[in-house]
């Protein structure tokens, strides 16, 4: 059975916390996370949008949901991005996590993205994955 597209989201806003900062959020897989008022969420510039997916794929007779995050930003990323939750704001405002606390967790990667004008700028491009048996979470 081929892979199944299940949602792509624009995203105006990404954040991400610590694995162990967020261990009592309360969460419920196909439910949603409240994320509580005073979590300590940083704040990545992205420009001027980023985009969210989700395919879900049978492996080995269990549902895979991988959730992939793109964005291009200009700030200074941490040197280091492992066991990060990643909260991301669609543009019709409602909120997603993509992580989780324990394993598997989010994997991030980073490249540069190159202009075609030499007078340009060149961008930093994250790129966030979560292969898991559920995807992104809705914030609530």
């Amino acid at each position: 059975m081929a892979k199944i597209l299940m949602r792509i989201k624009s995203i105006r806003r990404l954040q991400y916390v610590d694995a162990g900062e967020c261990a009592s959020w309360l969460a419920a897989p196909g439910t949603g996370v409240a994320i509580p008022a005073d979590a300590l969420l940083s704040d990545i510039c992205i420009e001027p949008f980023a985009s969210m997916t989700e395919e879900t794929a049978p492996d080995n007779g269990t549902d895979v949901c991988e959730t992939v995050i793109k964005a291009r930003t200009y700030d200074t990323l941490p040197a280091d991005l492992s066991r990060k939750v990643w909260v991301a704001t669609a543009i019709n405002g409602t909120r997603w996590v993509v992580g989780k606390t324990e394993q598997p967790y989010a994997t991030a990667s980073v490249g540069e993205s190159y202009p075609d004008d030499p007078a340009g700028d060149h961008a930093t491009v994250l790129t966030v994955t979560l292969r898991a048996t559920h995807g992104a979470m809705r914030a609530f």
